[in-house]
């Protein structure tokens, strides 16, 4: 099915595009994700404060930036709330500090141009 899905990706015509895309994110929902498995950054990441050693609004990943989960819980007061640890790579493939991320900040597979 994932072949299927691949090849549909790879098609030009934009309802094919969108069925796909939603196959594909049937299947593999961020949550579902686990230590070691590869996401990428749906949207330029940027540090809200939270980071030390970091300017507020420093970018800490560009959007479709490839990573690598190194840590998964859940907010404790709402256990259907998933964060994450990701260790993004840099313009030289090397790996950066863990960067705290929503589900809403990752995406299993790099968007379409």
């Amino acid at each position: 099915m994932s072949m299927i899905v691949d090849k549909l990706l790879h098609n030009k015509h934009s309802a094919f595009v969108a069925f796909a895309t939603n196959i594909k994110e049937d299947f593999m929902r961020i949550e579902d994700l686990d230590l070691g498995d590869v996401v990428y950054a749906a949207h330029q990441i940027t540090n809200d404060g939270s980071m030390p050693d970091c300017q507020d609004g420093e970018v800490l990943a560009e959007s479709g930036a490839r990573g690598v989960i190194v840590m998964k819980g859940h907010v404790e007061e709402d256990e259907n709330r998933f964060v994450f640890l990701v260790r993004f790579e840099d313009a030289e493939l090397n790996l950066g500090r863990p960067v705290g991320c929503w589900s809403e900040d990752l995406l299993c597979a790099q968007t379409l141009n």
